[in-house]
């Protein structure tokens, strides 16, 4: 058993390699940062690498608050 968050699951969830458990239980959101020194210039590489976390995590957004169980 383990827990992952959507993003991670998902492609495993539809290939049938996982199963989902407690469907009615959520996580509370983990906060993630992204640093990098001021005053410099982002490689195009970084941006796009930004842009994609961004993205990925922006699909998470509508979670609840805190681990509930219905």
């Amino acid at each position: 058993m383990l827990w992952l968050p959507q993003y991670m699951a998902e492609p495993h969830l539809i290939s049938g390699e996982l199963l989902p458990l407690f469907e009615d239980c959520h996580m509370s959101p983990m906060p993630m940062y992204l640093a990098f020194p001021p005053n410099r210039h982002v490689s195009a590489k970084v941006r796009v690498f930004i842009d994609w976390i961004i993205e990925l995590m922006a699909a998470d957004r509508n979670r609840p608050e805190a681990v509930t169980c219905e």
